[in-house]
């Protein structure tokens, strides 16, 4: 099956070839997908992505092999870590803006870097330049299921405060719920599938009581990031937006319904 690679920095993935159908998912600037069928105008094509989702998006939002290098998905290993970061023409803050890209958009390793700019290739093979700052190579990532990987999917997770909730978003410009445990983990090195219940399926199920920093927190339909001491952040609805609520009744941001949901807690299998 043909590979497709997102060349846009959000690729909406929707149920239906038609943008007024449920978004379900989003890709983001890098990500590799098959691509399956074509809708009849040749305008949408049906992707899965490499963690298991399935969903349409535009044909113009993705390149297919001839057009990028073969061993992108081998070699793209960089991720956006600043909100969002701008790739530009050349090392200087005054340079022509190329394109913006967003927190968990993927890039090759660096080949140069002059002062704090660092040589980047976009899945096209053009070059660009980005803040050194605003990368997160494979070598910063903590060891999955230690505590400084804790730490950092915790600091991960907290980087969408104020985010406002979007069904199926998964970005700073928009993102869910199952889209924040998803791109915390991601950050880290770990990719979990994109739906809340299955990624408790994924995790080795514990006590509420039990979980740690980093840890998710599920109740029906949802799902939430433990910070420890019975607080957790979670992109609700409810609120509109990514916000840290708590466990304990005496919290000021106690949230009842979800103390009174919420019964299980996964962890990493190690």
């Amino acid at each position: 099956m043909q590979t497709g690679t997102a060349c846009q920095t959000i690729v909406p993935l929707f149920r239906d070839p038609d943008a007024t159908s449920e978004r379900v998912d989003e890709m983001l600037y890098g990500m590799a997908a098959e691509v399956g069928l074509r809708s009849a105008d040749g305008e949408w094509v049906q992707i899965r992505t490499r963690y298991g989702y399935s969903g349409w998006v535009k044909a113009d939002c993705l390149l297919v092999p001839d057009m990028l290098d073969d061993t992108w998905e081998t070699k793209a290993r960089v991720l956006i870590s600043h909100a969002f970061a701008d790739l530009l023409s050349d090392p200087r803050e005054d340079a022509p803006l190329l394109q913006t890209l967003t927190r968990g958009c993927l890039l090759r390793d660096p080949e140069d870097r002059i002062g704090r700019w660092s040589l980047v290739r976009l899945v096209g093979g053009e070059a660009a330049w980005v803040p050194t700052s605003a990368l997160l190579t494979p070598e910063n990532r903590p060891v999955p299921g230690s505590e400084a990987w804790r730490e950092r999917v915790v600091n991960s997770a907290l980087g969408y405060l104020g985010t406002q909730y979007r069904w199926g978003g998964k970005s700073p410009s928009g993102i869910d719920c199952s889209g924040l445990s998803f791109m915390a983990y991601f950050l880290n090195g770990v990719t979990l599938p994109r739906d809340a219940d299955v990624q408790q399926d994924f995790l080795a199920p514990i006590a509420r009581d039990k979980a740690k920093k980093g840890d998710l927190l599920f109740s029906p339909g949802h799902v939430m990031i433990c910070l420890g001491e019975g607080k957790y952040v979670h992109a609700t609805g409810r609120e509109g937006y990514v916000i840290v609520n708590s466990l304990d009744p005496m919290d000021s941001a106690y949230r009842e319904d979800i103390d009174r949901n919420c019964r299980e807690a996964g962890t990493l299998r190690i």
